[in-house]
């Protein structure tokens, strides 16, 4: 879902079916395309036999909007693997196509066109939208957050007035146009999102305030986390408003659905505000698994503190030091992966170490992620057992490599 709901006309999350978040645009499955495993929760899979979802017309003309979704490929046609379309009949301006065509991102207007420069693969989710600006009279077509084309030329608005909205083929163009594959969290907004909304909506995956108590996923995908034995609410002060308490050895929250997580070097970020109360015997701070109880399945811790306060991170096969950590001091801690520039840490907005990681070898699973507690007496790759004793806050994570000048926003709210 995306990051701002105001301008939500409206979203398809395909859990199990093709209901829109309003009960507005519901849609109707032709040749039964079947639900599995999405980049959140389920997606619809269309795997060939002319399969498709039409809605009712949704009013996108004369105006701005930005549609986005989640798609994953397991045939990529030559021609057109179509995604979204609106086409009332062959004439300039009156027929919408969201498609793949020759391998690249494609918007249409019919006779007004953008295409994308990146050359997509087969077996790869990947986040697409598709912007149009009538200010400015410009299209726009992102690929995973990345302006991948945008039109040179004024192009004028679409015009379509009428036709049903269809998800996986597009009526009234070119033949054998159907999407062979899976796409999950298709939303229409009516206007023009930004880039950094478009880069948010690809690669923000989880951010939790923990303000009032609340356990909800604030980003665009709704992770909506769990917790046992932690305070909180308005009497746990945070870095920024309120955060979670951890006091007891069973405290833990735990959040489930981190798709980007469990492929294998994929980069990604963690962002964390901790402030511990007492050292321990190992005290667990974010460990990332398989299975909900860490003690069966992948598991990698990736933070953790020892029994000298001194802050540890880990990949799967090495640990690493990192700073001391005050007690009853906040720091804000992020932890960024790729394989260009390895496992990076950094304290409070500065860069505190560098070590080179070519690989990161993932669950290949969908992930949970827990804060607090291993939830295990084992343990799992990175070692530590105990729990975490303190306050965390803020906590975010991306499926990509922040920069310095994120972290350094993050470190500063």
């Amino acid at each position: 879902m995306t990051s701002s709901t105001k301008s939500l006309v409206s979203f398809w999350s395909f859990d199990g079916d093709a209901t829109d978040l309003f009960n507005t645009y519901n849609g109707v499955l032709y040749n039964k395309p079947t639900f599995k495993t999405g980049y959140v929760g389920q997606a619809i899979a269309f795997t060939g036999g002319n399969q498709y979802v039409q809605t009712p017309f949704v009013n996108l003309a004369y105006q701005s909007f930005t549609i986005e979704a989640w798609v994953y490929l397991t045939t990529l046609a030559m021609t057109d693997s179509s995604i979204f379309g609106e086409c009332t009949a062959k004439t300039t301006g009156k027929c919408l196509q969201l498609v793949i065509r020759n391998k690249l991102l494609y918007m249409d207007f019919y006779g007004h066109n953008t295409t994308g420069r990146t050359t997509l693969q087969i077996n790869t989710w990947y986040h697409v939208a598709f912007v149009y600006d009538e200010n400015l009279q410009q299209q726009s077509v992102y690929l995973n957050g990345t302006l991948d084309g945008q039109s040179t030329q004024s192009i004028p608005p679409y015009l379509g007035t009428c036709a049903n909205v269809t998800i996986g083929t597009i009526q009234n163009s070119v033949a054998n146009n159907y999407f062979i594959g899976s796409i999950d969290h298709l939303s229409i907004n009516n206007r023009a999102k930004s880039q950094s909304e478009v880069l948010s909506d690809a690669t923000l995956v989880a951010y939790y305030s923990f303000d009032n108590g609340s356990l909800l996923d604030s980003g665009p995908n709704r992770l909506n986390g769990t917790a046992v034995g932690v305070r909180s609410g308005a009497t746990v002060p945070g870095r920024v408003n309120q955060a979670l308490l951890f006091n007891s050895s069973a405290a833990y929250f735990q959040a489930f659905g981190f798709t980007s997580l469990g492929i294998s070097n994929h980069a990604f970020s963690i962002s964390i505000w901790i402030k511990p109360i007492a050292s321990t015997s190992g005290g667990t701070i974010l460990i990332v698994s398989s299975t909900p109880l860490t003690n069966s399945g992948w598991c990698l811790q990736f933070l953790a503190m020892s029994a000298n306060g001194i802050l540890t991170y880990n990949s799967i096969s090495s640990s690493y030091i990192g700073p001391s950590l005050t007690q009853n001091v906040w720091s804000h801690i992020a932890l960024t992966y790729s394989q260009m520039n390895g496992l990076q840490l950094y304290q409070n907005g500065a860069l505190y170490a560098s070590n080179p990681l070519s690989s990161y070898s993932a669950s290949t699973l969908v992930n949970y992620v827990t804060l607090g507690n291993s939830r295990s007496s084992s343990g799992c790759s990175g070692g530590l057992t105990g729990p975490f004793k303190g306050y965390i806050d803020e906590f975010r994570v991306f499926s990509r490599e922040l920069s310095q000048a994120d972290v350094s926003a993050l470190a500063n709210p």
